[in-house]
C-alpha cells in the first residue's frame, strides 16, 4: 500500500478550518485500488493505493480497503463518528439499492454484496456503490468542470469509453438502471468489430486503444514516415504519438489525427442530441494533450452538429482527472 498525506483541507483551503465531517471514497479498479480521506468541500486530506490483484477474491480485497480507510483515519486523527460516508465507484453494473456489484468482468465480481460486507468493518457508517463512470461525472459536477451546470456528460476516453451523465444534477441510469454504455452506440456501420459482438462501436474508434490501432496501422503504411520514425523511437505506439508526430507536420500522423478528432465529433454530437448537455467534459490520457486536442475537436464538432446546435454546448477538459474516481464516489452521498 502508498499511503500519501496531503494534510487536513484547512491546508489547502486558507482561512477555513479544518472540516469537521469526512467522506471515504474507494476507486476500485481492475489494476488499482485508490482510497481517499476527502473534506466537504472536495478536498484530499490524505490518500492510498495499492495493486488489487482480484484473483484473491471479493472478500479479501474488500478487507484491505477496509484496512486502508482506517489507516487513512488515523493518520489524519479522524475518529469513525465524523466519517459521513463511504463510496464505492467500481467498473461493472450496480444494485445500488444493495450498494452491490451485479457483475464486473475487471474484478470477476458477481453479486458482491460490498455495502452488506463492509458493515462488518464499519456497522455505523453507510456504504454507497456506484459505476466508477457515473463517479467521474458527479467529480466533475459537483465541484469540477462541469459545476456550474446542471446538465453535463462526462467521457473518460481510455482503454475504453466510459460515460457519465447528470442531468439537472441527477445521475441517469435509465429505466434498466444500466445506462449510459455510450462507448457502444454504433458510429460505422459494418466497421471495426467490437469484443461486445458488435460492429463498429464508438469505443473502437476514440478510445485511447482505438487511436493507438488507427496510429499502428498509419506506421505499416507509412514506414519512412516520422510517424513511424517516433514509433520506432519510443519502443511502442502510444496514444500520443499521433500528436507528436502531427506536430512535426508529419502527413500520415496528421491523417490520423484528423479521422480521430471526426469519429470523436460524430459521437459527441450523438450525446448532444440524446441527452443536451450544457458541457461534455473529457477525460483520461488522450485528453493530456490539452488545447491540441480541444480546439480542433471544438471546430469539428461544429462542422457536424446541425447549423441551430452549433456553440450551444460547451467543451472541457476533466478537472480531476487520476482523481476523479475518489471524489465522485466519496460525493455518492449526495446522489441518494
Amino acid at each position: 500500500m502508498r499511503l500519501f498525506s496531503t494534510g487536513c483541507a484547512a491546508d489547502q483551503t486558507a482561512g477555513t478550518g479544518c472540516e469537521s465531517m469526512f467522506n471515504l471514497g474507494v476507486d476500485l479498479g481492475g489494476t488499482t485500488i485508490k482510497v481517499g480521506l476527502v473534506a466537504e468541500n472536495g478536498t484530499i486530506a490524505a490518500r492510498a493505493a495499492c495493486s488489487t490483484c482480484p484473483e484473491r477474491g471479493a472478500a479479501e480485497i474488500i478487507r484491505e480497503i477496509a484496512g486502508i480507510c482506517q489507516t487513512l483515519c488515523d493518520s489524519q486523527a479522524v475518529p469513525l463518528s465524523d466519517i459521513n460516508s463511504i463510496g464505492f465507484g467500481t467498473p461493472g453494473f450496480i444494485d445500488r439499492a444493495r450498494a452491490a456489484v451485479i457483475y464486473s468482468a475487471n474484478l470477476g465480481f458477481h453479486d458482491v454484496r460490498i455495502g452488506e460486507e463492509l458493515s462488518a468493518f464499519f456497522p455505523q457508517i453507510p456504504v454507497y456503490v456506484e459505476n466508477d463512470a457515473n463517479c467521474a461525472a458527479i467529480a466533475e459536477s459537483e465541484s469540477g468542470a462541469a459545476r456550474a451546470y446542471a446538465s453535463s456528460v462526462t467521457i473518460t476516453l481510455g482503454t475504453g469509453v466510459g460515460a457519465g451523465v447528470i442531468i439537472e444534477k441527477k445521475v441517469f441510469v435509465g429505466y434498466s438502471n444500466l445506462a449510459p454504455e455510450i462507448g457502444h452506440l454504433v458510429i460505422e456501420t459494418g466497421g471495426e468489430p467490437c469484443p461486445c459482438g458488435r460492429s463498429g462501436c464508438m469505443e473502437r474508434y476514440i478510445s485511447a486503444t482505438g487511436l493507438i490501432e488507427q496510429t499502428a496501422r498509419a506506421v505499416c503504411s507509412h514506414p519512412d514516415s516520422r510517424l513511424a520514425l517516433l514509433a520506432h523511437e519510443d519502443g511502442a505506439i502510444t496514444a500520443k504519438t499521433a500528436f507528436a508526430a502531427a506536430r512535426q507536420s508529419d502527413a500520415a500522423a496528421q491523417e490520423v489525427i484528423r479521422r480521430y478528432l471526426h469519429y470523436l465529433a460524430i459521437s459527441l454530437s450523438n450525446i448532444v442530441y440524446c441527452y443536451g448537455p450544457q458541457i461534455i467534459v473529457l477525460g483520461g490520457g488522450v485528453c493530456n494533450e490539452g488545447n491540441a486536442l480541444l480546439e480542433p475537436l471544438g471546430r469539428e464538432l461544429d462542422r457536424v452538429l446541425m447549423p441551430d446546435s452549433r456553440g450551444k454546448v460547451a467543451l472541457a477538459l476533466a478537472h480531476y482527472k487520476n482523481d476523479a474516481g475518489i471524489i465522485g464516489s466519496a460525493m455518492l452521498y449526495r446522489f441518494r
